[in-house]
């Protein structure tokens, strides 16, 4: 799907270029969501034309790292629910231990509860030693964080906004040092504490 993110941040366009299978329901609700977006605003008042792609399964849509000309955007903004897929390596932004780092959005309600899973992403059958580490910031605060509490390395926050906002979920790897692999974060309306 490609769509038009706007000055001031607020999806201004948005069209879905291919549907495998073709479902025009299923195009049209999507290009909906999208135009609810809302990403960071640009300073310099470029309009960015971004294109990704989303995949359905039984789990939920699952949006793979959009590919953007729009340099030093900022954090993708997340719905609740959804899925993303992402990977640490060359390029991410970097923590004072050296672990690289994804910055997402999200916007909630006051006293809006989500379930946040970050997992390392790995075949099946297969395991990852990629150590997933999650924070909520608000600003420059955090609120909570959680290492390996959804098991196998993973990590899972039940959080409830204290008040109406945007909040900040930064994804990286317990331990200092370069730690490159690929993760997903997975979002869920309400508590979940046996998510994995």
């Amino acid at each position: 799907m490609r769509f038009v993110v706007a000055p001031d941040g607020a999806v201004s366009a948005s069209t879905v270029l291919r549907a495998i299978p073709t479902s025009e329901i299923a195009a049209q609700c999507l290009s909906a969501a999208t135009r609810q977006w809302v990403f960071p605003a640009d300073r310099s008042g470029r309009s960015s034309v971004i294109t990704m792609s989303v995949t359905f399964d039984r789990r939920g849509p699952i949006a793979t790292p959009p590919t953007t000309d729009r340099a030093g955007a900022g954090p993708l903004s997340l719905t609740v629910p959804t899925r993303v897929l992402g990977d640490f390596g060359p390029g991410d932004a970097r923590s004072s231990g050296g672990s690289e780092f994804d910055d997402f959005t999200m916007n909630l309600r006051a006293g809006q509860v989500v379930t946040i899973v970050a997992r390392a992403r790995v075949a099946p059958g297969a395991e990852s030693s990629l150590d997933m580490f999650a924070t909520i910031l608000a600003g420059t605060s955090e609120l909570m964080q959680d290492d390996d509490s959804a098991g196998n390395l993973n990590s899972r926050i039940i959080f409830t906004a204290p008040r109406a906002g945007r909040y900040t979920l930064r994804v990286t790897t317990f331990g200092g040092g370069s730690h490159p692999g690929a993760y997903e974060v997975q979002t869920y309306a309400g508590a979940r504490p046996n998510a994995q």
